[in-house]
């Protein structure tokens, strides 16, 4: 299996931008300054986090580029 870091960098080499998901607010340096964030858990937010990351999407995006993007999903995910 391949990490999410392999793939983005295959989606980046294919010239598709990609983006991490944000940082879990119980996570973020930021809110650890001001309280305890030790006792919370939240695994799914930190799970999707961990692997989870933004392909291209919106109106904009072409049914050409809609199916370039699947294409080298696919490709990179076999």
């Amino acid at each position: 299996q391949k990490s999410v870091l392999e793939i983005m960098k295959h989606l980046a080499d294919k010239k598709i931008g990609t983006r991490r998901f944000f940082c879990p607010l119980h996570l973020q340096p930021a809110v650890k300054k001001y309280m305890d964030t030790s006792e919370i858990k939240l695994p799914v937010s930190e799970e999707l986090y961990r692997r989870g990351f933004y392909i291209p999407s919106g109106l904009g995006l072409s049914e050409f580029d809609q199916s370039y993007v699947v294409q080298q999903l696919k490709s990179v995910l076999a």
